[in-house]
């Protein structure tokens, strides 16, 4: 679980960054797979979580 847990936060980090990217200024094509793959990976690990019930390692709490 720790590895899935580490895996989305530092996906969701990069995510982040080029999000932030794209909101000034076109992606070039390595930004724009690497947020892809960045997705990719947070998709894969939060499956992970689900699968073992611990959703609640990554979610916010409200």
């Amino acid at each position: 679980m720790v590895v899935a847990v580490t895996r989305y936060e530092v996906a969701s980090e990069r995510t982040a960054e080029l999000s932030h990217l794209m909101d000034v200024r076109d992606l070039t094509r390595s930004e724009f797979d690497a947020l892809f793959d960045a997705q990719t990976v947070m998709a894969g690990a939060r499956a992970t979580l689900a699968e073992a019930g611990q959703l609640h390692l990554i979610e916010v709490q409200s």
